[in-house]
């Protein structure tokens, strides 16, 4: 009797269950292609795992390229490389060094200490030919001179409230 009772009960649910209700169903190629919410595009390149941007450091006359790393928590992570070039390009203030001895955290989980500095201005340039900007951006100097320019998390953040990186177009889409 509880064998009849449970394959009439799992046929009832199963009668219930397959109906002709395709709104539930999971189809990804019914998913919208544009969000509507507004936004630029910041073109990119990639270098084996590296997603690359364009940047311009304290309006300086050329960009560099950057390493997009959603990873990093610092806003900026910068070599005194570039330290170097920004002080050759009288783009640099000694007031910006902000402090010395500062704690980071690398991506293989060991602290290192390194130096703090602001940088009056941040900039990239979207496909439109657009320049967007951050001001007093905070930036760490690794005394590694071949280290990459690091954008991080916190830099991204000020850029848009979201950010997407789109493969087939090579870019990465802010949303403001």
């Amino acid at each position: 009797m509880k064998k009849i009772f449970l394959v009439g009960f799992c046929t009832i649910m199963l009668l219930c269950s397959c109906g002709s209700n395709s709104s539930k169903e999971y189809r990804p190629s019914h998913f919208p292609k544009h969000s509507s919410a507004q936004g630029y595009k910041i073109p990119f390149e990639t270098h084996g795992n590296d997603v690359l941007v364009k940047v311009r450091l304290n309006g300086g006359t050329q960009f560099a390229n950057a390493v997009w790393d959603l990873g990093c928590s610092v806003p900026l992570k910068i070599s005194q490389y570039e330290i170097g070039n920004l002080m050759k390009d009288a783009t640099f203030k000694s007031a910006a060094h902000k402090a010395n001895a500062i704690e980071v955290t690398v991506a293989n989980g060991q602290s290192q200490t390194m130096d703090l500095y602001v940088l009056d201005i941040v900039s990239f340039t979207d496909n439109d030919g657009v320049e967007h900007s951050v001001s007093n951006v905070q930036a760490v100097v690794d005394p590694n001179m071949s280290t990459p320019i690091l954008i991080g998390k916190p830099l991204m953040d000020e850029l848009g409230y979201s950010q997407e990186i789109d493969n087939a177009e090579n870019v990465i889409i802010i949303r403001e």
